[in-house]
């Protein structure tokens, strides 16, 4: 019984000092702050601090150990290679990728706009092709009644063409000699020669 219960007291305690480790959870923090030598050595004095992130000119890159570099603040010094990239920091990155991101869903957003106003015009369109191929329908619808009702079968219709051309040619014939005698009587007094 005895160990039953120191057992039961053990676990008890297992359980409540599990708890309070696990309550508190810490992270790791990447803001560093680097100093910037005057010389390229370790125990150089400090010109300036700089943090995580800044930009540095590079003004001298043939030491194996250090750069010797321009802070923004126009300070010229030294700095550990250790503590520098040519990459930018995560921060940096995820606010790029973070500013991409708003610009792209900006533009999503146009898109979206743009694409609706297409889908509208579309719909007008197929609107406006619908009724021109009513009306193009009826008119064709139109002239095939025209067509029915002529006056002369479409089958005769070169014939009377043809007669039509005789006839006018004969018409002319006729008002051309009837022209010419005219004038004949007129040049001669009105005999008929």
């Amino acid at each position: 019984m005895n160990v039953m219960r120191s057992t039961i007291v053990l676990a008890l305690l297992a359980v409540i000092s599990s708890s309070s480790f696990a309550a508190k959870v810490i992270y790791v923090n990447d803001v560093l702050r680097v100093g910037v030598r005057s010389e390229p050595v370790s125990g150089a004095n400090t010109v300036s601090v700089i943090k995580t992130g800044e930009a540095l000119d590079v003004l001298d890159s043939s030491d194996a150990k250090y750069f010797k570099v321009r802070t923004p603040a126009g300070r010229i010094g030294w700095v550990s290679r250790t503590y520098v990239s040519d990459d930018k920091p995560a921060f940096m990155r995820l606010e790029d990728a973070q500013t991409e991101l708003d610009s792209l869903k900006s533009e999503l957003k146009t898109a979206e706009v743009d694409f609706t106003k297409i889908q509208e015009l579309n719909l007008s369109l197929e609107g406006e092709l619908s009724r021109a191929k009513a009306e193009k329908t009826q008119i064709q619808f139109e002239l095939a009644e025209l067509k029915g009702s002529a006056l002369i079968p479409e089958e005769y219709q070169m014939v009377a063409w043809g007669t039509g051309t005789v006839l006018l040619i004969l018409l002319g014939y006729f008002a051309g000699i009837h022209r010419v005698r005219n004038r004949v009587r007129t040049r001669f007094g009105g005999l008929d020669v």
